[in-house]
């Protein structure tokens, strides 16, 4: 595994420059263009609305308290807490984002209290719209809409017969050894939240940083199904506790220079792990299925998780394209302007030819919503059934687009499919309805689905076949291909001197310019005549030995990288920013 001193330690301290302040300056002004942050009226109303909330659960612990044989006293002393988590904990909300809550509650208050007796306060609150319990998911929930609000709201019971506003921790790890399961998962967001901002040094720059990632992560289609909130803010607060002096100009080129090539699935982690008295955590070591994520991204919290675990092949092949092409903007940027380049909206539906529509619908909007999550979260299985067909590349882009004027609530979801090797049509039929047999058998799993809820239906398109109201026809013209020489990028890694690189291979007109530069050159020193003297002289002047040694192919190897001593204290960088301590740490593991 990595160093662990260099894991955890900062790796550069330097304070920034005029110039990074001036680009951080650029930076900032451009997301507030972008109107990623809220207005002081939209902050006030989320909070009186969690204040009204937070009340709502006094009164409902108090209720429940009292039928429970609790005196008044008593059920006025058991208090609760309303804790947040997500953007909102973490202070990068924008004007439209959701609030994610956790009612926290003393032992006597059960989860079927929560959703019988909380549920039906919140029925009563003309303020409450759109409410909707689901108390049998992996993460218990009620949401709706209070104000207009959008709140996800979860329920955790602790195993106190009070609730202490003032003196509980939520970060203390024995709490969560005698919780039950799903009141570890509603606490988990909370308290990674928490540890992250006690992690990193610059709130400020962190919350910079991470609206930036979530921005450039959404315009590019990487955003859903790909690392999620939670993921995106660990990854941003290691860049914050590697460089904790640095400007948020500078920790976004670190952040793509540094990710561009780390060698997964080293773990991206913020804290030694805490191992507790018994509940799972995040280790290859102990779990063997561990072994097998291939990006993971382990929270702080006890107990610790992966946070990236539904990443696939395809899905890291894209995240890691995606991290050269802002290493490159970053690199260059110079203005407000150049900073507009990196969070330029994917080119997701022109720069494809084949294409799979999934297609969800249901009778009602709450049937559709429910059955269109579910959907979306099996998709990954026929992302990794379909990444062993040879000669293809996928491309999911992790968004649902609602079908207008259908005539029930209808959303659509497309995958590219990029053909390295011609395809007859048959074979990809073949293929086609392979995994897409194999995805709709793991659609039955669903237990909860209604009738409503329409068989989903997969279809291919061509990029000329893509609905008009996502790509309007001015907008079909496919992205020229850049030549060859454009595509080159300059690298400084170092390989070791016994290592075959990959070479480039040549086109039918290079070699042909080769051989007619080496006829011309061999006549020009007299060195012209038939093919047959030519090769009688070239095999008089070699020898048997030689012939056998040259007929040897020389044995592939696999590229390593080389990383070298550095000669004084200070950490030298590559050409990608990469401290070189941090690379030959990677490198060892």
């Amino acid at each position: 595994m990595m160093q662990d001193n260099i894991m955890y330690e900062p790796l550069d301290t330097s304070l920034p420059s005029d110039e990074d302040l001036k680009m951080s300056s650029y930076l900032e002004e451009l997301l507030v263009d972008y109107n990623l942050y809220p207005t002081a009226e939209e902050t006030n109303k989320r909070e009186l609305v969690l204040s009204k909330l937070h009340e709502m659960a006094r009164k409902f612990v108090k209720t429940v308290s009292l039928s429970k044989s609790f005196s008044e006293q008593q059920a006025e002393n058991c208090g609760c807490m309303l804790v947040t988590s997500g953007s909102f904990r973490l202070g990068v909300h924008g004007p439209d984002s959701d609030i994610d809550a956790v009612c926290i509650v003393p032992s006597h208050i059960s989860k079927e209290d929560f959703f019988r007796v909380f549920f039906e306060m919140l029925q009563n609150d003309p303020l409450v719209t759109e409410l909707n319990a689901v108390p049998d998911a992996h993460v218990p929930v009620i949401k709706f809409l209070y104000d207009q609000v959008d709140i996800d709201l979860l329920f955790a019971c602790l195993p106190l017969s009070r609730i202490d506003e003032e003196e509980l921790d939520i970060l203390e790890e024995s709490l969560m050894d005698h919780c039950d399961p799903a009141s570890q998962r509603s606490l988990n967001g909370p308290r990674v939240a928490n540890e992250m901002l006690q992690l990193v040094e610059n709130e400020s720059n962190f919350r910079t940083l991470l609206r930036c990632i979530k921005k450039w992560a959404k315009e590019r289609g990487i955003y859903l199904g790909f690392p999620g909130g939670i993921a995106w803010a660990l990854l941003c607060a290691k860049i914050c506790q590697w460089y904790p002096n640095a400007s948020p100009n500078v920790l976004l080129q670190r952040m793509f220079h540094i990710y561009s090539q780390w060698q997964w699935p080293n773990p991206i982690t913020l804290k030694r792990k805490y191992q507790g008295s018994g509940l799972k955590i995040w280790d290859p070591q102990t779990n063997p299925a561990d072994k097998y994520h291939l990006m993971p991204v382990i929270t702080p919290a006890y107990p610790s998780m992966n946070s990236t675990y539904n990443i696939s092949k395809t899905t890291l092949r894209v995240l890691t394209e995606e991290f050269y092409r802002g290493k490159e903007i970053v690199d260059a940027a110079k203005t407000k302007e150049d900073w507009q380049h990196l969070f330029a909206p994917s080119e997701f539906f022109v720069r494809y030819k084949n294409y799979l529509q999934v297609t969800v619908s249901a009778a009602t909007e709450d049937e559709h919503r429910a059955w269109e999550g579910f959907v979306g979260s099996r998709l990954r299985f026929l992302l990794k059934g379909m990444e062993q067909v040879p000669h293809s590349q996928l491309r999911p882009f992790p968004k649902w687009y609602r079908v207008p004027d259908a005539s029930e609530p209808t959303s659509v979801y497309y995958i590219a499919v990029n053909f390295t090797k011609k395809q007859s049509d048959e074979i990809w039929k073949v293929i086609f309805d392979n995994h897409t047999n194999e995805f709709s058998t793991q659609l039955l799993k669903y237990t909860d689905r209604t009738e409503g809820q329409r068989n989903p239906k997969i279809a291919q398109l061509k990029r000329s076949q893509i609905p008009k109201f996502i790509l309007p026809k001015e907008d079909r013209k496919p992205i020229v291909r850049r030549n060859n020489e454009s595509k080159k990028r300059k690298w400084r890694i170092v390989f070791d001197e016994d290592s075959t690189l990959p070479q480039h291979r040549e086109t039918k007109r290079q070699r042909m310019d080769t051989k007619e530069d080496e006829s011309s050159k061999d006549l020009a020193d007299g060195k012209g005549g038939t093919s047959q003297e030519n090769g009688a002289e070239s095999s008089d002047s070699t020898s048997p030995d030689e012939k056998s040694e040259a007929a040897k192919k020389p044995e592939k190897k696999k590229p390593q990288f080389r990383t070298e001593e550095v000669e004084d204290e200070d950490d030298d960088e590559d050409m990608l920013g990469i401290p070189a301590r941090l690379r030959m740490a990677t490198a060892e593991a």
